[in-house]
């Protein structure tokens, strides 16, 4: 799809290297029960040149873990 490529290209362009970390299935604390959500994932946005990163939780729709479809770029 067009906006993963650019996804991919800003990636590359900045010199910066994506991970995206299976954590469980979750629900995030500040939600209610009731709630369904997706898989949680630990990503991580590493600048290769500096050695410095960022890294947030993030929950993929219900919708992709029931297709088994994990995030990318």
């Amino acid at each position: 799809m067009e906006y993963e490529k650019q996804a991919t290209d800003f990636l590359t362009r900045h010199n910066l290297t994506l991970k995206i970390a299976f954590k469980g299935d979750k629900c995030p604390s500040w939600d209610t029960p009731e709630h369904i959500h997706g898989d949680q994932y630990r990503v991580t946005i590493k600048r290769d040149d500096t050695n410095r990163s960022l890294s947030f939780n993030f929950w993929n729709s219900f919708a992709d873990k029931q297709d088994g479809k994990r995030p990318t770029a």
